[in-house]
């Protein structure tokens, strides 16, 4: 059974994760970021159980909710970068494999 936490806690952690998300989206490792983000999709579950909006209004949820939104841009970012990144080389292996490669390096004419 999970500990009930204080709105507070549950902010303070939902900043933490994302500040983990951040750091291995950058780093590429997308299985750990996937982990996280599941993490704090349920974290946030948990906030949404109990009065996230009062926090939010107070002086220290104001600044948690400032310091949180850049973290969440660059997320955003890093997402969309690796998205594009991921499409990209996924287009690449199937042009070679449309195509036909010969692993000498030249294209295969399959009319010879």
């Amino acid at each position: 059974m999970m500990e009930m936490r204080t709105p507070e806690e549950l902010w303070q952690l939902y900043l933490e994760l994302s500040h983990e998300m951040l750091k291995f989206i950058k780093e590429d490792d997308i299985d750990r970021f996937l982990d996280l983000e599941e993490q704090r999709a349920k974290v946030f579950e948990q906030m949404e159980e109990c009065s996230i909006e009062a926090f939010k209004v107070t002086q220290e949820g104001r600044a948690l909710v400032e310091e949180l939104k850049p973290i969440e841009m660059q997320i955003i970012y890093n997402t969309k970068v690796w998205l594009n990144k991921s499409r990209m080389q996924h287009e690449t292996v199937r042009d070679y494999e449309v195509r036909g490669f010969d692993p000498s390096g030249h294209l295969v004419n399959r009319e010879m």
